[in-house]
């Protein structure tokens, strides 16, 4: 950690830190300040690396920019020209940022899209499954191996989903509750079969 204690005085922009993984930030209404901002502080960073000997990666999966906005404002934006020397990250509408895929618009869509079907194979899983499995068991394998997929960085992505997408994670977890508690693929999901399970 201390190897590294120094990197954001090498930027005016935010920047996140996580293990081995950066993340410039800077917000502003005017795209054209948004490019020098950050075309200045990559640079800057870039510089930084090879000072300290570090090496960065340019691949179009590991280097990436996003410009976050309305719909309205990201169709009527132009793409951001960020290079380094000979170098130009590709910009994209959605982006994986420690797991967690975020779209240009903060809609949360990909996110939650991504959950359902990463439920729903695990379900299938544990469906097949079932004939060795008592109550207790499956509720534990569902709180193991399913509802992280719920929780986790869920206070990025639930909050802006739309009603269509809400309902069908609602319908998701509803089938894990039957699940675990062994109801039929019909059975109405009420508050007490939540409290049931906890």
């Amino acid at each position: 950690m201390f190897y590294v204690n120094d990197i954001p005085q090498s930027v005016e922009s935010e920047l996140l830190l996580y293990a081995d993984d950066t993340c410039l930030i800077y917000q502003h209404h005017d795209i054209d300040i948004i490019e020098e901002k950050l075309n200045r502080d990559f640079s800057n960073l870039c510089d930084w690396f090879v000072d300290n000997k570090l090496s960065i990666h340019f691949g179009e999966e590991k280097t990436k920019s996003i410009l976050f906005g309305s719909k309205y404002k990201i169709k009527k934006s132009k793409k951001l020209d960020i290079t380094y020397g000979s170098i130009k990250i590709k910009q994209y509408d959605k982006v994986v940022y420690l797991g967690c895929i975020l779209d240009n618009t903060l809609s949360g869509e990909s996110m939650a899209l991504h959950v359902i079907n990463k439920v729903n194979n695990r379900l299938k899983f544990l469906h097949r499954q079932n004939g060795f499995l008592t109550k207790s068991l499956r509720r534990l394998l569902c709180n193991a191996i399913i509802q992280p997929f719920f929780d986790y960085a869920c206070c990025a992505w639930y909050a802006n989903l739309n009603v269509n997408l809400s309902k069908r994670l609602q319908f998701t977890q509803n089938k894990c509750i039957r699940f675990c508690l062994s109801l039929g693929s019909r059975a109405s999901i009420t508050s007490a079969h939540f409290d049931e399970i906890n």
